[in-house]
């Protein structure tokens, strides 16, 4: 025994062998605290432990594979609802200006503007009624410049653009004929 510490004690006579295994030690004492006296036991536990981290990671990653997929098709499907949304507001403002002109307003002015917006249940945008009844005046937002008869015949005019198999028979519209003259 003699001989066999010689030889372990020339081989490891260094600060550096020593101090790793201080370390080892240091770490065992650890675990024997954290899981017990027995060993087994305490890899076992860890074995779980890593094996669940393990799985855990796994599932992270489909988790994120997962959000990449419906990030990609939220990106698709807003862009495609964007452009139906600006093709069918510029179809619309033509046909409700079609109808202003009948209702006493026919040099006014309507356009949807579209603000993006972070993605939503809504769409990746923002829509904006722009109005004006005067020519000579830019467009602006539709509560900053149309007054309440204007308000009045532009809803009629959107109820009238609409009302092809309305099942609504009565509309009651206040100072929808102020501005007309006479």
């Amino acid at each position: 025994v003699d001989l066999e510490l010689s030889h372990f004690s020339e081989d490891h006579d260094d600060d550096e062998s020593i101090e790793s295994i201080d370390d080892a030690l240091f770490k065992l004492k650890q675990i024997r605290r954290k899981y017990g006296d027995d060993l087994q036991a305490a890899f076992e536990k860890v074995t779980m432990d890593a094996d669940a981290l393990e799985n855990g990671r796994r599932q992270q990653l489909a988790i994120e594979q997962e959000i990449s997929v419906a990030a990609s098709r939220l990106a698709v499907d807003g862009l495609a609802l964007a452009e139906a949304r600006q093709a069918a507001g510029t179809q619309l403002c033509k046909v409700i200006l079609k109808e202003l002109k009948s209702l006493g307003l026919a040099k006014a002015k309507l356009q949807f503007r579209f603000e993006p917006t972070p993605p939503s249940i809504h769409g990746t945008e923002r829509a904006e009624v722009l109005f004006t009844a005067n020519p000579d005046l830019p467009l602006s937002h539709l509560s900053e410049q149309a007054s309440g008869g204007e308000l009045s015949r532009l809803l009629l005019a959107l109820l009238l653009s609409g009302a092809q198999g309305s099942q609504t028979e009565l509309y009651v519209f206040d100072e929808v004929d102020a501005g007309l003259g006479g």
